[in-house]
């Protein structure tokens, strides 16, 4: 996406998602804006639940784990998606889209992986 629109992922997702959404409080910005950081629950770890050093972990992959959201926006997402689902408006995701997006996908990959390996 950087390549094709020439944006930061962050700034791309905020004003194609995140902000069309109503998720106003979540980002993919690295690191956690100062205004976003108390409102951050830290993360914990191990066998004993230890807090992690520096109060979370930081993972390069932005798509995969960048974003930094809370319980409302999350919702205000699922919201997007069921509205889509049911062909109603949303500003990001097609209903066509939305179909294959929660289509069951397990059953063509393995059998997609059982093609290429009998090959």
């Amino acid at each position: 996406m950087i390549d094709l629109t020439g944006k930061p992922f962050e700034q791309y997702m905020h004003e194609t998602v995140l902000q069309p959404l109503g998720m106003i409080s979540s980002s993919y910005a690295r690191p956690l804006p100062a205004a976003m950081v108390g409102r951050a629950a830290t993360g914990y770890a191990g066998l004993f639940s230890r807090a992690i050093k520096g109060r979370w972990r930081i993972h390069p992959e932005l798509a995969a784990a960048g974003l930094w959201t809370t319980p409302g926006d999350l919702a205000r997402f699922l919201i997007g998606v069921q509205r889509s689902r049911a062909g109603t408006s949303n500003p990001i995701i097609s209903q066509s889209t939305t179909r294959q997006m929660l289509t069951n996908q397990r059953m063509m990959m393995v059998s997609a992986y059982f093609s290429a390996v009998s090959r």
